[in-house]
């Protein structure tokens, strides 16, 4: 099976039943100040953010008429057993996209200083378009700006740095070329300018991002290029997405199970408890590319 991307982009939160969870997150806000003549030190505050998900069923039931497992000489039902087990990992990625697509067009939003907006935004910080976001010098540097510029909870600079691009197929070469070339701009005999990007951003390309599968997956017909791309920061310090997983069932259950009276054949249930939430936009810029 092709590896799976969504691990990538998402820390894993087990969770012990399918209860809405509100999750907390704190911080002090305020550095140490001089003491007053009187011995009096200023009050630190605190504040705090909370990100609430719940941990949805998902499964699927298959059944086969006995005639299929007679007939079977040639070990086709093995092979789809084995398609049977890739689906909680393929339906992990579908829903990852998915949740990616809603930060995107504004299904989701954070807060800012106390006012919600689209996830993905200007308003956020972290969305930049513009012939200034191509995949390239220019954008590197834009984009690592913006990263480096995040604020955490308590108003001071964040260990968030950009980790890799995040990129659809169709910057692969691109992507591939920036991060191992140790020059740029090739041109006849003359070797170019040293490439400052080279070994620093590695490209993880997601087939998720095609124009064609983000459509299918719900972004609006014509929105989506194919040349946008992420900076991600690391996504277990600083997370876009939170993974949930149930206690007990952090794998998928495969059970034989009763058929109705008036089948001769087999059953199978698939279950599969996840969800994939929203949490920090501090975690990944996205630059729009060429338009």
């Amino acid at each position: 099976m092709t590896d799976v991307v969504y691990p990538k982009l998402s820390k894993r939160q087990p969770v012990k039943d399918f209860d809405e969870v509100t999750m907390h997150q704190f911080a002090i806000t305020g550095m140490l100040q001089d003491m007053a003549e009187t011995g009096k030190l200023e009050h630190l505050s605190m504040r705090e953010v909370q990100y609430k998900t719940n941990t949805k069923v998902k499964g699927d039931y298959l059944q086969l008429p006995e005639t299929l497992f007679i007939k079977d000489d040639l070990g086709a039902l093995a092979n789809l057993f084995a398609e049977l087990g890739k689906l909680p990992e393929l339906s992990k990625e579908l829903v990852c996209a998915k949740t990616l697509i809603g930060m995107l067009n504004g299904t989701y939003k954070t807060d800012v200083d106390g006012t919600m907006v689209n996830f993905f935004s200007t308003d956020a910080g972290n969305s930049f378009d513009g012939s200034s976001t191509e995949l390239g010098w220019d954008g590197l540097d834009l984009a690592t700006q913006a990263i480096d510029d995040f604020d955490g909870l308590n108003e001071e600079p964040i260990n968030n740095t950009g980790q890799f691009l995040l990129i659809p197929p169709g910057l692969q070469a691109l992507a591939k070329q920036i991060y191992t070339s140790t020059n740029q701009n090739y041109s006849g005999d003359k070797n170019g300018e040293v490439n400052i990007w080279s070994g620093e951003y590695e490209p993880i390309v997601w087939k998720m991002l095609t124009p064609r599968r983000m459509e299918k997956n719900g972004m609006a017909p014509g929105t989506w290029k194919g040349t946008e791309w992420f900076l991600m920061a690391d996504q277990q310090q600083v997370p876009i997405m939170m993974h949930t997983t149930v206690i007990g069932y952090e794998t998928s259950i495969i059970d034989q199970v009763d058929v109705d009276g008036d089948v001769w054949g087999r059953a199978y249930q698939i279950i599969h408890p996840f969800h994939f939430t929203p949490m920090h936009r501090q975690g990944a810029i996205f630059m729009k590319g060429r338009a």
